[in-house]
């Protein structure tokens, strides 16, 4: 390609723009190393007088009759707080130092795949040469491209599994069914207003328990209600084979009624529970295994009880 005076001029000066870019983010990546270590060390310390304070405090009330000792633990417990107090500035200005190192290194990152694709426009590299300079770029899109890919593969992959399991194997029962509904047999009056509280201390109970969290309170109520409609569906299937198995008849078609759904959403509150312990610390992939297998554990668990065991647990917190 022929390359303009002009434009190869532009492209040496963007050149040395990334260089010292690059220089640059070196120095931000070591800062932003020793930014995380020290507020991790920081945390630690501000832990540990904390701990220290609770046992000084409990002290105090120990020594009111001993004038010279409570004005001793006195005085430690002012230094204890003084000295939190202190370090919990030093976080916070370390924390926004931390945050500025990060909005550098991204604008860094976002120059240098500017001058990545003017290269390219210029032909100046080839297909090989480009990948390799740009090889740290295309691994972050590839990777959040890979990890959306997975992710919704696998999502679609699991429900259309289960709604063939459902189409093969599930049965609504009679009262269920809009054409043999006759008022007969028909206990959703008596579980309706019970399967209706338990669902919406799931969906929203749970949903907003965490939303108070800075970081994952959107990730909090979105996944909530994702790993609640899977793990109520997946839950119907593990705990309605479970009690085909504890009836010891025939293997026949599961059926769908209001106790089937309040079972799944047992079964939904059991993941839940672990979601909140989880929450920041894993990917959509890990909690849809998670999912999938408390939930199989938890139908497992509910048959050993109630049907080896004979344990009666009237909530379902127990089992849950």
């Amino acid at each position: 390609a022929v390359v303009s005076t002009q434009s190869t001029g532009e492209l040496q000066e963007m050149s040395s723009h990334v260089q010292h870019s690059v220089a640059s983010s070196s120095a931000s990546y070591s800062e932003f190393d020793h930014l995380t270590e020290s507020i991790r060390q920081i945390n630690n310390q501000i832990a540990r007088l904390a701990t220290k304070e609770l046992e000084v405090v409990s002290q105090l009330g120990k020594l009111h009759y001993n004038v010279e000792q409570f004005a001793e633990a006195k005085e430690q417990l002012d230094q204890i707080q003084k000295t939190r107090e202190d370090l919990e500035k030093i976080l916070e200005r370390s924390t926004e130092n931390r945050r500025k190192a990060i909005d550098g290194l991204r604008q860094q990152k976002k120059d240098e795949i500017h001058f990545l694709k003017q290269v390219k426009e210029l032909n100046l590299l080839n297909d090989d040469e480009m990948t390799d300079d740009n090889h740290g770029n295309e691994d972050i899109k590839v990777g959040w491209t890979r990890f959306f890919d997975s992710f919704f593969l696998s999502f679609g992959f699991i429900q259309i599994a289960i709604m063939i399991l459902y189409w093969l194997f599930v049965d609504y029962e009679v009262s269920f069914d809009p054409s043999t509904a006759n008022g007969h047999d028909n206990n959703i009056g008596g579980y309706y207003q019970f399967y209706i509280d338990v669902s919406i201390m799931m969906y929203v109970g749970f949903g907003y328990l965490m939303a108070f969290l800075r970081r994952y309170g959107f990730g909090a109520v979105a996944y909530t209600f994702l790993l609640s409609a899977f793990s109520v569906e997946w839950g119907i299937l593990c705990i309605g084979l479970a009690r085909l198995i504890a009836a010891g008849g025939p293997i026949q078609n599961l059926t769908i009624s209001v106790v089937s759904l309040i079972d799944g959403d047992f079964a939904a509150v059991a993941v839940l529970i672990s979601f909140g312990a989880l929450i920041g610390k894993t990917t959509p992939i890990q909690l849809f295994i998670l999912t999938f297998f408390e939930v199989a554990f938890y139908a497992i668990s509910t048959y050993v009880g109630q049907f080896k065991v004979g344990a009666v647990d009237m909530g379902g917190t127990m089992f849950i």
